[in-house]
């Protein structure tokens, strides 16, 4: 018998206004360039990943996430970096103390620091979280674009989403939050 397994991460959704401002920009910005470009309606800031779990464990961290209140907090984009192999994303810039109060609801407050038993190994060496929106996905390396025009957005509502990975990019679907 084999066992389903769920590629989640927690995340903070990106309001829809915004959300479509930054895909536009990086449609242009991008254009000619071989990388798989994220639609409007899967951005998202990144919080934490979980990488493949179970179904049980996935509706466990479902039940840690669900009914979490939104604590709303403002965001400018920052400079485009590369992040890990792929993926070109947006630095999100946050005042010191709303970043530090969103690293104490996930790090150090119950329910959510209750996903922490979850991670994936390679964020548990990393320290605090890199807020960022990732836009697109490279194929191969490419120079990167002049940094997106200012744009500012209220973040708060915290996620849990799957990843399901196809050959026309992946899917992210909203779990609880």
């Amino acid at each position: 018998m084999s066992t389903t397994l769920h590629r989640l991460f927690l995340a903070l959704p990106v309001p829809p206004v915004e959300a479509e401002r930054l895909a536009l920009w990086a449609a242009h910005a991008l254009a000619g360039k071989p990388v798989r470009l994220v639609p409007a309606h899967q951005l998202h800031a990144t919080l934490l990943f979980f990488g493949d779990v179970d179904s049980p464990k996935r509706d466990e961290m479902a039940k840690l996430v669900a009914g979490v209140a939104a604590v709303p907090f403002p965001v400018r984009v920052g400079p485009l970096r590369l992040y890990g192999r792929s993926a070109l994303a947006v630095a999100l810039l946050a005042a010191p103390n709303d970043l530090a109060g969103l690293e104490e609801r996930v790090f150090c407050q119950p329910p959510l620091n209750g996903l922490l038993a979850y991670l994936h190994p390679a964020e548990r060496r990393r320290p605090g979280i890199r807020l960022h929106i990732t836009v697109a996905r490279a194929r191969e390396p490419i120079a990167l674009p002049s940094p997106p025009p200012p744009l500012e957005a209220v973040l708060g509502r915290i996620a849990l989403f799957e990843s399901r990975l196809s050959s026309s990019g992946p899917t992210y679907t909203e779990l609880a939050g």
